[in-house]
């Protein structure tokens, strides 16, 4: 017996993570030296007065988990709790690290729950960087609504551009239109009329691009092929 405790007792050294063989009373008979540092006193938390409040569990909807409902205790009454319930742990120097406790009972011959073991794995690494991609997600998320909200407010600017330039062009050309018609326009008239026509042309094609502009933006164009 006491060779295959050492045995057991080195391959639980071995393991990345904390596990224990707990009595039925919650003490510990058997555990690494990874466990030690979540329960140094030996004692399961849901059972030690002086250390339980280091550990906070959440339930989905926020409630935080009971003594009674942490994985050892539940073990201890028969349950079998796989793979476990993440839980937050409160180091020496007030620092928290994010753990997963998972539990399942030891039985006597006669199926009844008579101790348990525990497994801590330490996964705080991992919750931080779930975390932090959470956070990088949601930025990314308010970086691309605040530029559509740009975009969008670009394009109501363009357009209102256009109709404001659009707006003098009638009389302008209405203008153009009266000099042509004049009998007794001189050459240096005519010539100013065609430069001035000229670039009312121009304007107009930019007033119209500019349109275009906001509509492709506001996804107001329909492709005809």
């Amino acid at each position: 017996l006491h060779e295959a405790l050492q045995m057991l007792s080195a391959v639980f050294e071995a393991l990345p993570v904390g596990v224990a063989v707990v009595s039925q009373q919650g003490e510990l008979l058997l555990s690494n030296q990874e466990m030690h540092q979540y329960l140094p006193t030996n004692i399961l938390p849901s059972l030690d007065d002086g250390r339980f409040d280091r550990w906070r569990a959440f339930h989905a909807d926020g409630g935080q988990y009971a003594r009674q409902d942490f994985p050892g205790s539940r073990a201890l009454r028969g349950e079998r709790v796989v793979p476990g319930i993440e839980a937050l742990y409160k180091k020496d120097d007030g620092s928290e690290i994010w753990t997963q406790i998972a539990a399942v009972p030891l039985k006597n011959s006669e199926g009844a729950p008579n101790g348990q073991v525990s497994i801590v794995t330490n996964i705080d690494a991992f919750k931080r960087t779930e975390a932090a991609l959470r956070l990088s997600e949601l930025n990314q998320r308010a970086l691309f609504d605040e530029v559509a909200k740009s975009n969008k407010n670009l394009s109501d600017f363009l357009a209102v551009l256009a109709h404001e330039l659009r707006n003098p062009l009638a009389p302008i050309l209405t203008g153009l239109e009266i000099m042509r018609v004049r009998a007794d326009s001189t050459e240096t008239v005519i010539n100013v009329r065609g430069i001035i026509e000229r670039q009312v042309k121009q304007l107009s094609h930019l007033i119209n691009d500019l349109l275009d502009i906001a509509r492709v933006t506001n996804g107001k164009v329909d492709i005809r092929k």
